[in-house]
């Protein structure tokens, strides 16, 4: 709980600078802007490629929300919610024939790297413990260009839940459960201490 201070310091505030990744801007940017208010600005920028402490120093950044980053101990973090995943593929993909690891293994694959350049991610080391690999044909460092590349090319992509139900059925894509066990995760806002 926040000292009396600090509440209506906090609450006086109207401009917020945040960095996160596309799938959670379009999961937390609508709540935000309410609980925000009318006379908020907010100016969310992409994931930092390292751990932005100058920014938080010079006050030009009040949080980031993310996850799976290593943290020095003097930074503080709140868990926000738990994700975990979804398959989109367009209706007709020669997948969805037969919906097991086998196949989903055997298709191409893009995935989405909000850092950029990676073709690898939290997928391929649950398939690693499986002893399989698949094969990422498209890296996108964000997310608009995701379901127009679906739908154009039979491709497999694994996304957060909350992403993947919000454009399914606005690009008509088909949302599966991923054929095997594949962790979850948790958001956290995170902050410098300093």
């Amino acid at each position: 709980e926040l000292a009396g201070h600090e509440a209506e310091r906090l609450a006086a505030k109207r401009l917020w600078r945040l960095r996160m990744p596309d799938f959670v801007a379009a999961t937390l940017v609508p709540e935000l802007q309410s609980r925000l208010g009318p006379d908020a600005q907010l100016v969310v920028l992409p994931p930092s490629p390292e751990l932005p402490l100058q920014e938080f120093e010079r006050g030009e950044l009040d949080l980031m929300i993310g996850s799976r980053l290593p943290l020095p101990p003097s930074w503080l973090t709140r868990a926000l919610y738990r994700e975990d995943w979804l398959v989109l593929a367009r209706p007709d993909h020669p997948a969805l024939k037969r919906w097991d690891l086998q196949a989903y293994a055997a298709a191409d694959h893009a995935l989405v790297s909000p850092r950029g350049g990676a073709t690898v991610g939290a997928v391929d080391e649950a398939l690693d413990r499986l002893r399989l690999q698949r094969r990422v044909v498209l890296s996108l460092a964000g997310i608009s260009a995701l379901p127009p590349a679906l739908l154009e090319r039979p491709l497999l992509a694994t996304v957060p839940r909350r992403w993947a139900l919000q454009v399914a059925w606005r690009w008509s894509l088909q949302a599966l459960e991923p054929p095997f066990a594949l962790p979850g995760y948790s958001v956290q806002m995170i902050w410098s201490a300093s």
